[in-house]
């Protein structure tokens, strides 16, 4: 059965990578809408100069004496037992390390990539890929660690045939990083080729990159037209104030007039970049349908490993998807708020930040944080936003902005901010302080519908959550609708399940609603058609992508014949959509499986073989390569193409459960034990391959120790179908 990769594009993160676009010239403006930055400052140069020496314009520069911040007066470090040179030659930058086939070379350093608190470097390649080092600079002062050449992954052996090596995939500067780091890129990435040819408007992150091309505002400040916006498509300043009430704890946005901009409209332009998304457009967005971020984007929910069970950041998700869980984003509250949009810096110091709207003497007192004042403890952020480090050295605050939780700690197994200052207690003790405060004044934790959501889902993951926890968890009015999302995902294939689905596939938020139609993925196809069909004109790109997977393989005849007509554009805006990132492997398999289902096997057979020569070293590519190629009634080339595979990558569990199917499936017994019983070995937690494994020892007359495989696997987690198989098997 074809392993499905992704029903949203997903990647491996250990670095800033976002799918992205191109190759480099010194300057090539990509439209003639752009101005430049340059041309901006002769009017704006308050704006300009806050922005000078930010990270936007930080983000990319040319390799010089004044922007590469690394030591390469011919320096060599050792991480994972190969060395790697720094040197210069005649005002050029170089590294020396191991290339993909394991053998030293020397690339040419292009493009720094970051300023702090690390600065990488983009290495060149004749292709015109470029591919980000794993090996950064710590930009940090000495004082705090800083000024040395650290690996990304201090704890691990990367080698060429890792997905996580720099000369991989993950670390393609051109799929994963560029559209964030400069302004108006173009991919231009030929797939018959497997090249890239890039224009952009400016290297690094300029003024028009957040405003939108400003050609037309030009025209307007030599006309003074009557034009809304004053020559630009859209404003990123709400019109409106925060007003604190006479005795109100906590101020509200107010909006000037009732034709001002939606308060979200600027947290759709920041969270176009920072956040964890696939990009579904071909060209960035400009004009006002750059406000409308699902048109363009697709973020990622808070599915495992990305998040922890109560919502909190785990993996590297930039800062959106945190944010849009938290009240204050409902509430109106905009990245600017907070943040000086062209320095980037906090607009005020300290506790002085949270005290614009929140105010000081009901929440700056002992009597709310129970610390000593101007105490670490009682720092606004340190509770309410607690960091977790990425990169090594970078740490990045959850913007959910929860209350913290640590009697919720042992249950979800998420981090809670109290132990991150107390290092030396436990969750339960800083539970057990935060109770005795709010008895003093005969309060409670609340059971709201976030810790609902954390108990909820960390017993979904466990496998211990029953129907009726999930059922009432997606009903609750107040959820925020990322995590009601996200909670779809786990309705029990049956007819209460389908009865939930249909309930929220209506709802009004594009993200509920697509999490709600996949649940009929479960159905016949005949039966998926009818349930569909009402969907085929949802106004979200996001859900209309996910209708036409979804119907890929349900019959036309199911349709009516406009339906029809209207599906067969739906698999076009699919094509296109996934055709968007066809420089990436997960984009790749999108296709192929989709073709697959739609009956294009010689199609799906392309995409297959375009995903392993983007990605090699992935072994799911080679997995569902080898399936379309049984269905085709190749058994024999499938198992070569899974050996391969495997020699190629010895620990990858999925190839060898395939390899050990196939060999039962050609009665060679004996060569699949092996594979299924190293299968075993790689995942000890998958059932699918301990159910295999053990059904084949059984076959071999070894019942017994099929039940101890069992009986061991169930000790550390739920089965009901291996429960099922154990009470078969015994007396």
């Amino acid at each position: 059965m074809p392993i499905e990769y992704s029903k949203r594009i997903k990647s491996l993160l250990g670095i800033v990578l976002i799918p992205a676009l191109f190759t480099l010239t010194s300057k090539a403006f990509s439209s003639d809408q752009y101005v430049g930055t340059d041309t901006c400052k002769t009017c704006h140069e308050a704006q300009h100069s806050h922005w000078q020496g930010s990270h936007h314009d930080w983000a990319m520069k040319p390799a010089n004496k004044q922007t590469v911040l690394g030591d390469f007066n011919n320096v060599t470090v050792e991480f994972n037992g190969y060395p790697t040179r720094f040197f210069t030659k005649e005002n050029t930058f170089f590294v020396e390390t191991k290339n993909a086939d394991n053998k030293n070379q020397t690339f040419h350093v292009e493009y720094t990539f970051g300023v702090y608190p690390l600065q990488q470097y983009l290495l060149a390649f004749p292709d015109g890929r470029y591919q980000a080092l794993t090996i950064a600079w710590d930009a940090r002062p000495n004082a705090e660690g800083g000024q040395r050449w650290f690996d990304l992954y201090p704890e691990e052996d990367i080698q060429p045939d890792d997905p996580l090596h720099w000369t991989g995939t993950h670390f393609n500067w051109n799929s994963r990083c560029a559209a964030c780091h400069s302004t108006d890129l173009q991919r231009n990435y030929n797939e018959e080729t497997n090249t890239y040819k890039t224009s952009w408007a400016e290297i690094n992150v300029g003024c028009e990159a957040c405003h939108g091309p400003a050609q037309e505002h030009i025209k307007w400040t030599k006309t003074q037209t009557d034009r809304p916006f004053s020559g630009f498509e859209y404003s990123l300043n709400p019109v409106g104030n925060w007003i604190k009430e006479p005795g109100a704890a906590t101020a509200h946005y107010q909006a000037t007039h009732s034709q001002a901009p939606n308060a979200q409209a600027q947290n759709a332009i920041c969270g176009s970049c920072h956040s964890r998304r696939a990009q579904l457009s071909d060209a960035l967005p400009k004009g006002k349908a750059a406000l409308d971020y699902n048109e363009h984007y697709q973020i990622a929910l808070m599915d495992a490993p990305l998040y922890h069970a109560d919502g909190q950041i785990q993996e590297e998700v930039f800062v959106m998807g945190s944010f849009m869980q938290s009240k204050m984003f409902h509430a109106g509250v905009t990245c600017s708020n907070c943040h000086e949009p062209h320095s980037l810096k906090l607009r005020l110091e300290g506790n002085n930040l949270c005290a614009q709207c929140h105010e000081p003497s009901v929440f700056d007192q002992p009597s709310h944080h129970h610390h000593q004042i101007g105490s670490e403890g009682a720092a606004c952020v340190n509770c309410h936003m607690p960091q977790t480090d990425y990169m090594v050295v970078d740490p990045r605050a959850d913007h959910s902005l929860r209350i913290p939780r640590p009697d919720l700690s042992t249950q979800t197994n998420a981090p809670d901010a109290c132990t991150q200052c107390h290092t030396e207690q436990q969750p339960r003790w800083a539970a057990k302080a935060i109770n005795n405060w709010l008895e003093t004044s005969q309060r409670k934790l609340p059971n709201d519908a976030k810790a609902q959501y954390a108990t909820t889902m960390a017993a979904v993951r466990n496998g211990q959550a029953p129907t009726a926890a999930i059922l009432q968890l997606i009903q609750l009015a107040e959820l925020p609708n990322t995590l009601r999302a996200t909670a779809l995902a786990e309705l029990p294939a049956d007819n209460t399940g389908l009865q939930a689905a249909l309930e929220n596939s209506r709802h009004k938020d594009p993200y509920v609603r697509m999490r709600a139609l996949s649940f009929f993925e479960h159905l016949p196809a005949q039966q998926r058609g009818q349930y569909l069909a009402p969907f085929l004109k949802d106004s979200a790109k996001i859900v209309r992508t996910e209708v036409a997977r979804l119907l890929a393989d349900v019959p036309a005849t199911t349709l009516s014949e406009p339906n029809q007509r209207i599906a067969q554009n739906l698999f076009a805006e699919y094509i296109t959509t996934q055709n968007v990132n066809a420089d990436t492997h997960e984009a790749q398999m999108n296709l192929a499986l989709f073709h697959s289902r739609r009956g294009n096997l010689s199609q799906a057979k392309t995409h297959y073989l375009t995903a392993i020569k983007l990605a090699p070293y992935f072994p799911h590519a080679y997995v569902n390569y080898a399936d379309l190629q049984r269905h085709l009634g190749e058994e024999k080339a499938a198992q070569q193409t899974l050996l391969k595979a495997t020699q190629k990558m010895p620990k990858a569990d999925a190839l060898h459960y395939a390899l050990g199917l196939s060999y039962v499936r050609q009665k060679e017994y004996s060569v699949a034990l092996t594979h299924l019983q190293q299968a075993v070995l790689l995942d000890q937690h998958n059932e699918t391959y301990v159910q295999a494994y053990a059904m084949i020892l059984d076959h071999f007359g070894k019942r017994e120790q099929a039940i101890k495989l069992i009986q061991a696997f169930l000790d550390q987690q739920p089965s009901t179908q291996l429960e099922r198989l154990l009470n078969h098997w015994r007396p």
